[in-house]
């Protein structure tokens, strides 16, 4: 008499085999997606520096960005006393070289030159830092085991 389906082994086998695939691909899986929020997160911010930069060139006034660990605001003008004109939260905590604020003149000239970079329990590789300087807004990565500082930024 022939029988069907599979014995008691091959199923064993088979489940083993995938439990170990798993057990390789979650880890894998979770620092892709921890390297993916990272540069989300710091492309976000580069883009709302940048459109900060040409808000103050168009509407021909100082504007400023205010940092925070857990979130960063934009404000129309330096007089940062009203309501922001955005504030984005963030997931990763932000840590700044210099200072908490930039402001960027009706030139677009930053007046504040800083390293902004996002902290992340560990280092993932990825594009995790935005370097302010008086006419450029770069992105780059933090050197591993050094401080959020222009130098130990390699720039893309």
């Amino acid at each position: 008499m022939r029988q069907r389906g599979f014995s008691l082994i091959e199923t064993v086998l088979v489940v083993t085999i995938l439990a170990i695939l798993t057990g390789v691909a979650v880890p894998v899986f979770t620092r892709l997606l921890t390297h993916y929020r990272i540069e989300s997160q710091t492309h976000g911010l580069l883009a709302d520096l940048q459109q900060t930069r040409a808000n103050a060139m168009y509407q021909r006034r100082v504007t400023r960005v205010k940092l925070y660990p857990a979130r960063y605001e934009v404000y129309s003008s330096s007089a940062d006393s009203g309501a922001p004109l955005r504030s984005s939260l963030l997931r990763y905590p932000l840590s700044v070289e210099e200072g908490a604020t930039i402001d960027f003149n009706e030139r677009g000239i930053a007046l504040t030159e800083c390293s902004i970079c996002v902290d992340s329990a560990e280092p993932t590789g990825a594009l995790d830092s935005v370097v302010v300087s008086k006419t450029r807004l770069s992105i780059g990565q933090r050197d591993s085991g050094h401080d959020c500082n222009a130098k130990y930024i390699t720039k893309r």
